[in-house]
């Protein structure tokens, strides 16, 4: 793997201007939240915020074709959710455009980083939750994620850490099924099953 800034270069040739900053500011959550949990690695989180968004601004028959390429088979739901799409196509986009990060860890926090997924490792949740609540999210509720997130985590807690973590992931998911049904747009079962996972 090379340094964060080499890929970073490649990186933005892949999306906008506002993607790439965007980017920029999960990555700048991702590693300062990475901190209060020893089992991870605070360069490997640098990678996966690098490429979460690398497949974003895909035409959609691309990321179907490159999703199904990695083996993930998209039900009727995950096809009617098109602002979904890049992160099951991310995988195969890495491991063709970008083999040197095919870190497990990296294709798994691309691809769960949108829906989530039940059991999802505590690497996905942290850019998952920096996805939703990173630095350039103006937001109501990005704001006050990010706040709780960065009021209450506290080092060598681990136990507790964890369920700071899964509260803001619970509290995101349902701040986005509220401005989806706003919305009248549809509900991935996936998200719904991941918050429902977290629930005491």
């Amino acid at each position: 793997m090379n340094n964060l800034s080499v890929l970073l270069e490649t990186i933005s040739s892949y999306m906008s201007e506002k993607r790439f900053r965007h980017t920029l500011g999960v990555i700048e959550l991702a590693k300062s939240l990475a901190k209060y949990f020893d089992e991870v690695d605070d360069e490997l989180i640098s990678y996966a915020a690098a490429l979460h968004d690398v497949a974003k601004e895909r035409p959609y028959t691309e990321l179907v074709e490159l999703s199904e390429s990695y083996g993930i088979h998209l039900s009727s739901e995950d096809l009617d959710t098109p602002e979904a799409l890049h992160s099951f196509a991310a995988p195969a986009l890495i491991l063709k455009d970008f083999p040197d990060y095919s870190h497990p860890d990296i294709l798994s926090a691309v691809k769960n980083h949108t829906l989530g997924d039940v059991g999802m490792s505590t690497f996905d949740k942290l850019i998952f939750i920096s996805d939703y609540a990173e630095f350039g999210r103006n937001n109501p509720h990005s704001i006050t994620v990010r706040e709780y997130l960065i009021s209450n985590l506290v080092e060598n807690s681990v136990e507790h850490n964890l369920k700071i973590l899964d509260n803001a992931i619970v509290s995101a998911i349902e701040s986005t099924e509220k401005y989806l049904l706003s919305k009248g747009k549809k509900i991935n079962s996936r998200s719904n099953k991941l918050k429902e996972s977290l629930l005491p």
